[in-house]
Protein backbone atom coordinates (compact mmCIF):
# COMPACT_ATOMS: atom_id res chain seq x y z
CA UNK A 1 0.00 0.00 0.00
CA UNK A 2 1.24 3.33 -0.99
CA UNK A 3 1.74 6.01 1.50
CA UNK A 4 -0.96 7.95 -0.37
CA UNK A 5 -3.56 5.06 -0.14
CA UNK A 6 -2.62 4.90 3.73
CA UNK A 7 -3.12 8.68 3.89
CA UNK A 8 -6.62 8.38 2.41
CA UNK A 9 -7.44 5.15 4.42
CA UNK A 10 -6.74 7.16 7.98
CA UNK A 11 -8.42 10.42 6.27
CA UNK A 12 -11.72 8.41 5.31
CA UNK A 13 -11.57 6.80 8.51
CA UNK A 14 -11.58 9.98 10.75
CA UNK A 15 -14.18 12.12 8.42
CA UNK A 16 -17.09 10.29 9.99
CA UNK A 17 -15.09 10.00 13.57
CA UNK A 18 -14.66 13.94 13.92
CA UNK A 19 -18.58 14.74 12.55
CA UNK A 20 -19.47 12.34 14.99
CA UNK A 21 -17.89 14.05 17.78
CA UNK A 22 -18.60 17.20 16.47
CA UNK A 23 -22.50 16.44 16.39
CA UNK A 24 -21.97 15.05 20.33
CA UNK A 25 -20.38 17.68 21.90
CA UNK A 26 -23.57 18.21 24.03
CA UNK A 27 -23.29 15.01 25.15
CA UNK A 28 -19.91 13.97 27.53
CA UNK A 29 -20.62 10.39 27.24
CA UNK A 30 -20.84 10.19 23.76
CA UNK A 31 -17.94 12.60 23.07
CA UNK A 32 -15.48 10.54 24.80
CA UNK A 33 -16.43 7.83 23.47
CA UNK A 34 -16.01 9.27 19.67
CA UNK A 35 -12.84 10.77 21.18
CA UNK A 36 -11.40 7.66 22.12
CA UNK A 37 -11.91 5.99 18.95
CA UNK A 38 -10.28 9.14 17.01
CA UNK A 39 -7.40 8.83 19.49
CA UNK A 40 -6.99 5.13 18.54
CA UNK A 41 -7.53 5.63 14.78
CA UNK A 42 -4.48 8.08 15.06
CA UNK A 43 -2.37 5.95 17.37
CA UNK A 44 -2.60 3.27 15.37
CA UNK A 45 -2.58 5.16 11.54
CA UNK A 46 -0.45 8.07 11.85
CA UNK A 47 3.21 6.80 13.10
CA UNK A 48 3.81 4.77 9.68
CA UNK A 49 2.44 7.57 7.68
CA UNK A 50 4.51 9.82 9.19
CA UNK A 51 7.44 7.86 9.01
CA UNK A 52 6.77 7.46 5.32
CA UNK A 53 5.86 11.23 4.92
CA UNK A 54 9.61 12.16 6.25
CA UNK A 55 10.96 10.59 2.96
CA UNK A 56 8.49 11.78 0.44
CA UNK A 57 5.70 15.06 -0.02
CA UNK A 58 2.22 14.32 -0.89
CA UNK A 59 0.57 15.31 -3.90
CA UNK A 60 -1.76 18.61 -3.88
CA UNK A 61 -4.48 16.68 -4.00
CA UNK A 62 -3.62 14.84 -0.63
CA UNK A 63 -2.27 18.28 0.79
CA UNK A 64 -5.77 19.64 0.37
CA UNK A 65 -7.29 16.93 1.68
CA UNK A 66 -4.92 16.68 4.64
CA UNK A 67 -5.81 21.00 5.15
CA UNK A 68 -9.64 20.18 5.52
CA UNK A 69 -9.03 17.19 7.76
CA UNK A 70 -6.80 19.70 10.02
CA UNK A 71 -9.59 22.04 9.81
CA UNK A 72 -12.23 19.62 11.03
CA UNK A 73 -9.68 19.25 13.73
CA UNK A 74 -9.74 22.57 14.46
CA UNK A 75 -13.44 23.31 14.11
CA UNK A 76 -14.52 20.32 16.57
CA UNK A 77 -11.61 21.42 19.41
CA UNK A 78 -13.11 25.22 19.26
CA UNK A 79 -16.49 23.82 19.79
CA UNK A 80 -15.04 21.91 22.77
CA UNK A 81 -13.63 25.28 24.03
CA UNK A 82 -16.49 26.89 23.81
CA UNK A 83 -18.41 24.18 25.61
CA UNK A 84 -16.16 24.03 28.39
CA UNK A 85 -15.81 27.84 28.23
CA UNK A 86 -19.58 28.30 28.76
CA UNK A 87 -19.88 24.95 31.03
CA UNK A 88 -16.76 27.10 33.28
CA UNK A 89 -19.52 30.15 33.39
CA UNK A 90 -21.82 28.42 34.67
CA UNK A 91 -20.62 26.76 37.37
CA UNK A 92 -19.40 30.35 38.27
CA UNK A 93 -22.78 31.67 37.88
CA UNK A 94 -24.41 28.63 40.02
CA UNK A 95 -21.64 29.59 42.67
CA UNK A 96 -22.42 33.14 43.12
CA UNK A 97 -25.66 32.39 43.32
CA UNK A 98 -25.57 30.43 45.82
CA UNK A 99 -23.09 32.58 47.75
CA UNK A 100 -25.01 35.39 47.11
CA UNK A 101 -28.08 33.63 48.72
CA UNK A 102 -26.47 32.66 52.18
Amino acid sequence: MTVNEKLEELLSALDPLIESACSCVDDAPAFQKVNESIAKVMSESWPPIAEALAAIEPDAEMRARITKMSEKLADLEARTRARLVWADDFEDYIRESVTQRR
